[in-house]
C-alpha cells in the first residue's frame, strides 16, 4: 500500500512514534489534530520542549532524538483499538511491566480508573469492558506484522479496501496536497500551544500515549 503525505489529511487519527539516538528512547501517542498542518508544529514544540529540559536536568548538549517522527493515519475500528492496546501493551512487550496498568508513563493506568486532570480524551469507538484484559494479552505474530509495517512505511493503517480508497482519495506522496475534511474536532481537554498574547495557535486531541522513561519524565527516555 503505498505511503500518503504526512501531515496533509484532515479529521484523520494519527499515530506518532518517535525514538531517541540508538533507538532507546520511545515514545507513541494516537492523536488528531484539529487542521492537518498543526501535526509537525505540535511536534516540532514538543520534541524542542523536552530536549531543552533533558539537557537542562542533566546537563548536557546535542542531539536527543534520532530524527523525525513518524506518523500514520488509522481506521477508526478494529485497526484503532490494535493501535491503543499496541501502545498501552508496549511496557509489557519490553519487559518493564508485568502488567499495563503498572506502568507509571501510559493513559493505560488513567482510562481503567478514570483518573482526572491525564490530558487524554474519550476514543472515538467503544472499547471492550474488559480492557485491562485486553491490553495484557500478546500480540500474535500476523498482527505485529500489519502494524510494524505501517510502523515503516508510514501507510495508512486499515483493512484493505479502507487503504485503497484513502490512497486513491489522497493520492501517493509527492503528488500534492490532500483535500480537507469537513470533520469538526471537539475536544474538551484539548492541548493547546499559544502565543505571547495567549492566542490558540492549534489545538490537537491526544486518545493515548506511552513513554519509555527512567526517573524524571523530562529527564531520559526508554
Amino acid at each position: 500500500m503505498p505511503r500518503i503525505a504526512r501531515g496533509l489529511a484532515d479529521g484523520y487519527i494519527y499515530y506518532v512514534i518517535n525514538r531517541g539516538n540508538g533507538g532507546q528512547k520511545v515514545f507513541h501517542i494516537v492523536l488528531m489534530p484539529e487542521r492537518s498542518e498543526y501535526l509537525s508544529k505540535w511536534m516540532q514544540w514538543l520534541m524542542t520542549s523536552h530536549v531543552r529540559r533533558y539537557h537542562r536536568h542533566y546537563g548536557t548538549s546535542g542531539h536527543v532524538w534520532q530524527g523525525r517522527f513518524k506518523s500514520f493515519i488509522i481506521q477508526e475500528d478494529v485497526h484503532l483499538l490494535m493501535v491503543l492496546r499496541y501502545i498501552e501493551g508496549n511496557p509489557v512487550r519490553a519487559g518493564l511491566a508485568r502488567s499495563a496498568k503498572d506502568w507509571r508513563w501510559s493513559s493505560h493506568k488513567w482510562r481503567i480508573n478514570k483518573g482526572a486532570g491525564f490530558l487524554v480524551e474519550e476514543v472515538p469507538i467503544e472499547l471492550p469492558e474488559d480492557w485491562d484484559r485486553y491490553v495484557d494479552e500478546p500480540f500474535t505474530e500476523k498482527e505485529l506484522e500489519s502494524l510494524h509495517r505501517s510502523v515503516n512505511r508510514q501507510s495508512p493503517f486499515g483493512d484493505f479496501e479502507w487503504q485503497r480508497r484513502v490512497s486513491e482519495k489522497f493520492g501517493e506522496e509527492g503528488q500534492g496536497r490532500m483535500r480537507k475534511s469537513k470533520r469538526k474536532v471537539a475536544c474538551p481537554l484539548s492541548v493547546f500551544l499559544r502565543d505571547s498574547l495567549g492566542t490558540a495557535l492549534l489545538k490537537i486531541c491526544i486518545f493515548c500515549l506511552t513513554a519509555f522513561f527512567i526517573g524524571d519524565p523530562m529527564g531520559e527516555l526508554r
